[in-house]
């Protein structure tokens, strides 16, 4: 469940899933800079119709590479995409807990946004936090970023 397959993890990703039971899937993209250093990971949960997921903990880190959590994040944006009648954008609470499928015929997407407002090292691992499916809880894959100085960002790596 980690991300990166090798050593210097130089491949540039645009994005990367990883897909929980019931069709519930977690989607990382290219993080944004805040400038002081500060950097914000959008997430995105996809549920189908009727399912319901909710997060074992609010704990949001990023380590060093297999090793010590060198920043904590906050949430600062939760949307809901609702595709009826217009794809459209609700804001909610930045306290999560449970995320539900509602009675639409596509999927519910929600899009969380968490701030890291410490200085952050040239290459991290985020592992967002655990969900609970149907009672059983299940880890969420690692995400491994790095800076790509030829494109002057962050990025999920490989």
């Amino acid at each position: 469940m980690y991300q990166a397959v090798s050593p210097d993890c130089r491949t540039w990703v645009d994005g990367s899933n990883f897909g929980l039971p019931k069709e519930i899937d977690v989607f990382a993209g290219r993080p944004a800079s805040t400038g002081q250093h500060a950097l914000d990971l959008d997430l995105s949960y996809s549920l189908p119709k009727g399912t319901e997921t909710r997060f074992a903990d609010q704990n949001f880190v990023l380590n060093l590479p297999h090793g010590d959590i060198v920043a904590r994040g906050t949430v600062v944006k939760v949307e809901r995409v609702l595709p009826a009648p217009k794809w459209s954008r609700e804001s909610l609470s930045t306290h999560l807990d449970t995320l539900r499928g509602e009675d639409f015929d596509d999927d519910i997407a929600y899009q969380i946004t968490i701030r890291f407002p410490q200085p952050i090292p040239k290459r991290f691992d985020f592992t967002p936090p655990s969900m609970v499916v149907e009672g059983k809880t299940y880890p969420v894959r690692t995400f491994t970023y790095r800076w790509f100085a030829s494109r002057g960002v962050f990025g999920l790596c490989m």
